[in-house]
Order: C-alpha cells, then structure tokens, then sequence
C-alpha cells in the first residue's frame, strides 16, 4: 500500500496504480505479510544509492512515508530541511520521524534511520520541504539523543513536570506512545511538544488519538498532547484561580479508532494508563466513559476495558472518553458535568437478540456492590461465569461469545443470562443462539 497525503488515503498495489508503487530511493510503503518475511532482490543484484553526495526526499504537505535512501543507519539529527540543520527544523518545518514495529505500533522519536525500513515524517509547512539526507554512516558510539526525546529522557525541562502515556490494546494489536501532561513553555493548543497522530496502516489498526480540528495551527489528530501551567479555565475561573492557588487542572478529549472486529459485535478494548506516580500528591484522575455514563477514579485502578467494534476516526464532540486530572477544586467545578451514578441497579436486554456470533449485555450498579453475571441453558445448567466480583458504582458491558466455560461454542437454543447482587437483587434475560 502506498500513501497519498492528498486524499489522507491508501492506494492498493494494481496494474492501474503501478505508477506510484516505483521503488525508488527514499520512498516506503505498506507490505502485509501472512508470515515472515525479508526483502530481497535476489536473483537480480542489486545496486546502492551513491554515496558521493546527500541524497534529497521532497515531503509534501502532510504526512509522507519516507526510507533511509542508503544501505547503512544514518542519525535522524543530521538530516537538514530546507537547508536548516534538524535541530532548528523539528517542530517548525517537520515533526520527528515515527517507526512501526509489529505487536507494538508506533515509535516515536526515531534517533537512527535504519535501511530497508520506512517511516513516517510529517511536513507542517505549507509549501513542501525537501530533507537532505547525507551518505554518513552512523556508528555505535554516535547514537543521538534527539531534541524531540529529549524531553521524555529526564531532562531538566521535566523536573516539574509530570507525563502520563496510555496504551490502547485489543487482542494482538497494540497503540503505543500516546501521551498527556504538563511542561514549562506548553500552551493548551499546539506548541513543539506535541505530536500529530499517523495515519492508521492497512489492515488490522488501532488508533488512540486526542481530536483537534479546531486547533488554529496544525489541526488534526495528536497522539501527544503536552498542556502549559494550568489553565484550562474560563476567566471567571482564573480570577478566582488567582486568590486560590489550590485551584488547577486540565482536560483531554479522546477517543480510539479501530478498523476490525473479531468477536462480531464488539471486542474488548484495554486502556492501560502508567505514570500516574509522577502526578502532584494532592491531584485527582478521572476517566469519563461517555458512552456508558460512567466515571473512574484511575488512582484506584490505572485500566479501564470497554467493548467495541469498528469504529472510524470521529470529530472532537463523538469522542468517547474524556480525561480529568487536577485539584479536588478542579474537579468539583467539573461535578454538575460529570456523569451521575445510576439511580437503580438493573440488567437490561442483550442486544442484538437473537445472535449468531456474540451479543453484549449491558447493566448498571446504583451502589458498590458483590455481584454475578451468569449464563445457563434451558435446563437450568450452567454454561458460562461473565463476571464474578465486586464493582463500583456505574454501567457496564459485557460480552457473551456463545461459548461455555471450556471455550467449546454453545449449541443453538434458549439461554438465560442471570444477574445477581449481594444485597438482594436478581434478575433474569432471555437469549436466543442461533447458526
């Protein structure tokens, strides 16, 4: 597959598209394997770029998907961009250059350009930039610390600071490196310590992105979002901030893209939130699923699962999640917006229903409670355990494959999903398996 950044879109190996497929030197693309694999041009020999002078990738406005033109590792630092040494150019001409790696998603900062792998590089200009890449081979003991990774390898800039990644994982794919936080010279819209989110690759893809449109420069989807001092008040709220200094916090829309379903109806979605250590003592961590109306303390458990199914990239008012972090303050301003507890604990009707492959069932809890969430078959037998634990206060989901507890698939028929709480509460629903 190669990229166009012009549609934002891939076009697909065919006779028609061939012209754009040509293997030239510092040009990548897409290649999807059904098992390991190694480029090679075997029989034919294969030539090498000249190394008697710095070979030049124009990059187009946007995204662009850029190889190492030579056969050795060349240090992303020592690439200019329209003559201006990199670290003068990142951030203002272009962004850093981010790797794929299978299992793990992207890579951001790359120090070293490898041969034989792609990248991706995003121009911000206008116009289109040219890099100038030189036949100089970078050695062990040459490896750059780049500006960009500068700041997330403990440099002074951080030592106020604080940095929380999220990593987004269902089933064998994984989004990594995304990010949120707080450093010295950051502003609440784009600023050098944000980085714009790549296009999702060909295939199987998960996507975990802060949407910006409306951001006046360089608007887009980020997978970094690095805020300023804490301002994200209204005037009201800042002139009140002024008389109290307990008074501070941030907010963070975002949502997660995904191009597969597997389990039919929904898949499980891991979000996994580390360095929540690097937080003020005194800060508070919530994570509003808007979908479920549900809010969580992620000082009291730093993951949250959620089911879905495809989902395309969606503008900043469909996203789903919505991350708090600030005083107890900030919060309680927050509180008339936030979602309320259920008022009842109920187990509503699976949907869809009937189902072939796996439905969702979905309840809420008023209270903390003890619970159970069962499915038995028409006889009463049982056939599968859904949950069996102690849950806050909220909504939540579950999904039932049609399997029974060893794995093995549910024959068609009637099956009862039963839900019960310690406190007393029971209820029953009807399912309908069919093939």
């Amino acid at each position: 597959f190669h990229y166009r950044s012009g549609p934002d879109d891939y076009d697909e190996l065919s006779d028609e598209s061939g012209v754009w497929f040509r293997p030239v030197p510092g040009r990548a693309f897409w290649l999807i394997s059904s098992s390991a694999s190694r480029i090679s041009t075997a029989p034919v020999r294969g030539y090498s770029t000249p190394t008697d002078s710095a070979y030049l990738i124009v990059l187009e406005t946007g995204w662009n998907q850029i190889g190492n033109p030579f056969v050795f590792p060349v240090a992303w630092d020592s690439l200019s961009a329209n003559g201006h040494p990199m670290a003068e150019a990142e951030s203002v001409l272009v962004e850093p250059a981010v790797a794929w790696r299978v299992g793990q998603g992207y890579t951001y900062g790359v120090e070293i350009l490898e041969p034989f792998r792609g990248y991706w590089v995003k121009n911000l200009d206008s116009e289109p930039v040219t890099l100038t890449v030189p036949p100089r081979e970078v050695g062990p003991e040459m490896i750059p610390v780049s500006a960009a990774n500068a700041l997330s390898r403990g440099s002074s800039e951080w030592d106020e600071s604080w940095r929380v990644e999220i990593v987004s994982s269902c089933g064998d794919v994984t989004d990594a490196g995304n990010a949120v936080g707080i450093a010295p010279g950051a502003v609440a819209e784009w600023d050098r310590h944000d980085r714009s989110e790549p296009p999702m690759c060909p295939g199987r893809s998960l996507s975990l992105y802060f949407p910006h449109r409306s951001w006046t420069d360089h608007p887009g989807r980020y997978t970094t979002d690095i805020r300023g001092a804490y301002r994200a008040l209204d005037t009201t709220q800042l002139e009140v901030q002024l008389s109290e200094e307990d008074l501070w916090g941030h907010t963070w829309v975002f949502d997660v893209a995904k191009t597969f379903s597997d389990a039919g109806v929904a898949d499980e979605v891991l979000l996994e939130f580390d360095g929540l250590e690097t937080l003020p003592d005194e800060a508070s961590v919530y994570l509003i699923d808007r979908k479920l109306e549900r809010t969580v303390d992620l000082l009291d458990a730093a993951d949250y699962s959620f089911h879905s199914g495809e989902r395309r990239i969606v503008p900043e008012g469909e996203a789903r999640f919505m991350l708090l972090v600030g005083s107890g303050e900030f919060i309680d301003r927050y509180e008339d917006g936030l979602p309320d507890p259920p008022a009842r604990t109920v187990l509503y009707q699976n949907h869809p229903n009937p189902f072939g492959v796996s439905t969702i069932i979905r309840y809420d809890l008023a209270r903390r409670e003890n619970i159970s969430l069962r499915v038995y078959d028409a006889k009463g037998g049982l056939v599968r355990v859904l949950y069996e634990g102690t849950r806050g206060p909220g909504r939540y989901e579950a999904v039932w494959m049609g399997e029974n507890n060893d794995g093995r698939r549910a024959a068609t028929g009637i099956y009862f999903c039963h839900f019960e709480t310690a406190t007393g509460t029971a209820a029953s629903r009807k399912l309908l398996l069919i093939k």
